[in-house]
């Protein structure tokens, strides 16, 4: 699987995203725009899927935080993609 989506998603408890993003290390395109996130799932996001393109988070609850936890993955190979 390369995309997914969980646009919209406010239902969905932030723990989740924490384990389910971890099962697909070759996303390239996540869309999780207007949902609820915590900075532990960005991270989640930052250190499986290396080959992240692009990444929608608008309207979402990511924080500068959240951003500095998405880029420790790509930061640990010594580049961000």
């Amino acid at each position: 699987m390369k995309k997914i989506e969980f646009s919209y998603s406010k239902s969905i408890e932030p723990t989740f995203y924490i384990k389910f993003f971890k099962n697909f290390p070759f996303l390239v395109l996540i869309n999780v725009c207007d949902t609820v996130l915590d900075n532990q799932s960005f991270e989640s996001i930052g250190q499986t899927c290396l080959l992240l393109k692009e990444l929608n988070a608008s309207g979402s609850t990511i924080s500068d935080t959240g951003l500095e936890n998405l880029s420790v993955g790509s930061t640990k190979l010594g580049k961000i993609q």
